[in-house]
């Protein structure tokens, strides 16, 4: 066992054993990672694109929706 011989040396010693764990961790988890395939992250990406512009489309329409009634009974 290596025998430190201040309070700091330990401390970078510790912080260098906990990182290298970290490190050791993360390639086995990536390891068992089940990767989906080149068709299902187009499918999904195109989802998510098409449900976005859904979403938009209805925001814009109940913005111009308000901005017609605010000048329709405000402005007059």
């Amino acid at each position: 066992m290596v025998k430190q011989r201040n309070k700091g040396e330990k401390v970078r010693i510790n912080f260098i054993n906990k990182a290298i764990n970290f490190l050791k961790e993360s390639k086995a988890e990536l390891s068992r990672v089940v990767w989906p395939s080149k068709k299902e992250v187009f499918r999904d990406t195109t989802l998510v694109i098409a449900s976005i512009l859904i979403a938009t489309a209805i925001v814009a329409a109940f913005d111009i929706t308000l901005i017609k009634l605010v000048q329709i009974f405000v402005i007059k």
